[in-house]
């Protein structure tokens, strides 16, 4: 009896690591800082973009956020295709620029529409004109910030394309054949390039494709 229950605590607890394990899989393939900022730009301009869309809609949000998702979302999605591509694909780059220029429309019109004046304080009545002047440019700049800086970011690591690629296709090269079980070999170039599909891993390495699943499966990366 007792058996049987260290038998089943056991499985239990393999199934908890698998779990964990695959839980930290999916954080690391799918969660980083880039992602992280390119989803905040997202959350900030989907709203002023709903509104500025939903003037042509007399008023519906809902209808303006269809346009804001094809926008806002198409340009984070663009973005971070773009994102360390060494050559970029020219249609890829269009989108990313007429999304940008888009969202950047909506928010401006957004914010002429429901800005509030601004009187400049007393303690700061010294910098006038200027200070009038920095408070009018808030309407145009601040606008232009977010999209811009989705554009930014996109190419910000596009001069270290090449290298990294030719480093990562090195390793890969190395990993395909080191004399290590296949197992070990599918997992670790699924795990230098994610982008490869189950075909060329099992060709690489010289299994097949069952061989290739299995070991991806038991590292908790779910690629097709």
């Amino acid at each position: 009896m007792d058996r049987a229950a260290n038998c089943e605590h056991c499985k239990n607890g393999g199934m908890m690591t698998e779990f964990v394990n695959a839980t930290r899989a999916w954080l690391k393939r799918n969660l980083s800082l880039w992602r992280i900022l390119y989803w905040m730009i997202a959350i900030a301009t989907f709203r002023h973009t709903t509104h500025g869309f939903a003037t042509l809609e007399h008023g519906s949000l809902a209808l303006g956020a269809l346009s804001a998702i094809a926008i806002d979302i198409g340009m984070i999605h663009a973005a971070e295709q773009l994102r360390g591509v060494a050559d970029p694909d020219r249609w890829l780059v269009a989108g990313l620029l007429l999304s940008a220029f888009g969202s950047f429309f909506a928010q401006l019109l957004y914010a002429v529409l429901n800005v509030e004046a601004m009187v400049v304080a007393p303690g700061a009545a010294w910098l006038e004109p200027a200070a009038s002047s920095l408070v009018d440019a808030r309407v145009i700049i601040m606008p232009l910030i977010l999209p811009l800086l989705a554009i930014v970011y996109s190419f910000a690591s596009g001069g270290h394309a090449v290298a990294v690629q030719d480093d990562a296709n090195d390793k890969v090269r190395i990993i395909a054949l080191t004399g290590r079980t296949k197992t070990a070999r599918c997992q670790e170039l699924a795990e230098i390039a994610p982008d490869m599909a189950r075909a060329q891993i099992a060709e690489l390495v010289g299994c097949d494709l069952g061989t290739v699943s299995r070991a991806l499966a038991a590292s908790g990366n779910g690629k097709s």
